[in-house]
């Protein structure tokens, strides 16, 4: 729930310290938060990997395990698809304050709009958290990326159409936003299946992938943007028809189905 949010009312934070302080405060807060996490490490979180499962921390064995965490089939279409997933957060973060702010009208209103989306991410987290077990990662994923893909569709015609207003525009991004929130750590729990020995390792190769790949395709949807919703709400169609090729082939060619996979140590 927090990694989902975060990005999403980071502006928000960022508006409020700007308003208290100064634009150097930016730059402090970013220094104090990585130590406070730091020292929360450091005091509260204990090893959690099974004893049995502990390795020797020498550079071989970090590489072989990360190069096995990013080829298995199983696992390495849903790295790419969470890949997406962080690519069309970002790529909206890119593009929403010159969009809702300024192209759509919000004006000063952006923040609260922008804080309010991010809270039904929040919720809609807090829903999966509720539900994931009773039906499936799987079941609630995949259909969460049926109807990201639809509605994604019906916003780009809206926006092909001229006629996108914010009325037109915030309930379908927040529904959007909502469905990534059910894909994004579903995807992750999925691919981390197979790798319960060497959970260190494929936590650290995947969420680097993951977060540089989607860094890059968001900054290339930012850059896209053309005063209109059209470049936004496009590649949202494609990264989403990205994400079903994507599924498709770690799960060869079936979905919605529960799997018990073996672990590639045994």
């Amino acid at each position: 729930m927090v990694f989902m949010a975060v990005p999403m009312l980071a502006p928000l934070l960022g508006q409020g310290i700007m308003l208290l302080f100064n634009w150097r405060a930016i730059f402090a807060t970013m220094a104090l938060l990585p130590a406070f996490v730091a020292a929360w490490v450091w005091f509260r979180l204990p090893e959690t990997l099974n004893p049995e499962f502990r390795q020797p921390i020498n550079l071989r064995t970090i590489a072989g395990n990360m190069r096995m965490s990013l080829t298995l089939r199983e696992a390495s279409g849903y790295v790419l698809a969470g890949a997406f997933v962080q690519a069309t957060i970002l790529g909206y973060i890119n593009s929403s304050q010159q969009l809702i702010g300024e192209a759509l009208g919000a004006g000063e209103l952006f923040p609260t709009i922008f804080g309010v989306m991010a809270g039904g991410m929040a919720l809609t987290n807090f829903v999966n958290s509720r539900i994931v077990e009773r039906f499936g990662a799987r079941r609630v994923s995949h259909s969460a990326m049926f109807l990201f893909i639809l509605v994604g569709i019906a916003h780009a015609a809206v926006a092909l159409s001229g006629r996108e207003t914010l009325a037109t525009f915030i309930p379908m991004m927040t529904v959007s936003m909502c469905m990534v929130s059910f894909m994004g750590g579903n995807f992750m729990s999925i691919a981390m299946q197979p790798f319960a020995r060497i959970a260190g390792s494929a936590a650290s190769a995947m969420a680097a992938l993951r977060l540089v790949a989607g860094a890059a395709i968001g900054v290339l949807i930012g850059r896209a943007y053309d005063g209109t919703a059209v470049p936004l709400t496009l590649s949202m169609v494609l990264l989403g028809c990205g994400i079903l090729l994507l599924i498709l082939y770690s799960e060869r060619g079936q979905l919605f189905r529960r799997r018990t996979l073996p672990n590639p140590r045994d």
